[in-house]
């Protein structure tokens, strides 16, 4: 039982931190994080996005890597 308390204690415990990261936009497209000081693009589907714009992008693409 005693075992059983403080599992439930630590969790708890564990559960109470809040996060403190203030997100702030650059542009449009992209979202900067300024506690793990990293930035990310806003569009989950990006490259989604930007082949539907350009329907040679991953000819292009393999064409630099090469």
């Amino acid at each position: 039982m005693h075992n059983k308390f403080l599992l439930v204690f630590s969790l708890m415990i564990i559960g109470i931190h809040t996060s403190q990261a203030a997100l702030i936009a650059r542009g449009t497209d992209m979202v900067y994080d300024d506690v793990n000081n990293i930035t990310w693009a806003a569009d989950a589907n990006l490259f989604q996005t930007q082949a539907a714009s350009n329907p040679n992008l991953v000819n292009e693409i393999i064409a630099a890597d090469g």
